[in-house]
């Protein structure tokens, strides 16, 4: 009998929680948002979109938190808007049950900036993304010239590389192997400012020290094409005038072609 007693209480006093957490959990939705935090991560040294840039767009879909009810605030919506913004990597959206809707904003970080022979313009990132020029923000990136029009695209360089057809047709995958491979080495990221496609398709290099042009040719054997310049920049050039040659043709193997000016 007490035993039962004993079962019985323990259901009671669990029905009265279940009571109390339902009134508490319905409180808790009913609680207007009564303030917006927006913090945007600048670590990889990107300023292209700021707090009120956000706050601007939320406001546009219709999605401002601020004055709506905790409980009803759909944040995969709030990310999902925010993950359109072409500057965002990622958006990632919190709520707390003091009435606080948080959001944290991971920046794309551009790595070249291609100008396209017809005047259109954009940069693409660490992941092979387009992204738009900014009003506001320019990066210090290596800048493509020359005979190029690519396309603006949602897709990234490594989807088009798997694409037969669109591989054949733009320039993206060897402007993104390039610059990837510039970006990660030290000496080749303060070297090069400049890329330029020529009349004949060939990849020219136009570096920041010296008034001359390298003339790379495609991709092939690209790192030993790298290596071989490096050489001659450090040991050829090491007691020389930068500005005495023209042109620097390292586009056939074993060879260093140099023309005076």
């Amino acid at each position: 009998m007490k035993k039962i007693i004993g079962i019985g209480t323990w259901v009671a006093l669990g029905l009265v929680f279940i009571v109390l957490w339902g009134f508490t959990s319905s409180e808790q939705n009913d609680r207007l948002c009564d303030k917006l935090v927006v913090i945007v991560d600048q670590s990889n040294g990107c300023r292209f979109v700021d707090k009120n840039e956000i706050e601007v767009k939320l406001r546009e879909s219709n999605l401002y938190p601020v004055g709506k009810k905790i409980g009803y605030i759909d944040l995969n919506e709030i990310e999902t808007s925010l993950d359109r913004i072409a500057e965002v990597k990622k958006a990632s959206v919190y709520k707390n049950l003091n009435g606080t809707v948080s959001i944290w904003i991971e920046q794309r970080k551009p790595i070249v900036r291609v100008m396209n022979s017809d005047g259109s313009q954009f940069y693409l990132d660490e992941e092979g993304y387009q992204m738009p020029l900014s009003d506001t923000y320019t990066p210090r990136v290596p800048v493509v010239t020359g005979r190029i029009n690519e396309p603006l695209t949602e897709r990234s360089v490594p989807e088009i590389m798997k694409n037969e057809t669109l591989s054949k047709t733009v320039k993206s995958d060897e402007v993104y192997t390039l610059v990837k491979y510039i970006t990660k080495d030290k000496f080749w990221n303060a070297q090069i400012q400049q890329i330029n496609f020529n009349r004949n398709n060939d990849l020219e290099l136009i570096p920041t020290l010296g008034n001359h042009l390298v003339v790379f040719g495609d991709l092939e054997h690209m790192e030993e094409k790298f290596n071989k310049l490096k050489i001659f920049y450090t040991e050829g050039l090491n007691h020389l005038d930068w500005n005495r040659y023209d042109t620097i043709n390292i586009k056939f193997r074993n060879q260093v072609i140099c023309t005076k000016k």
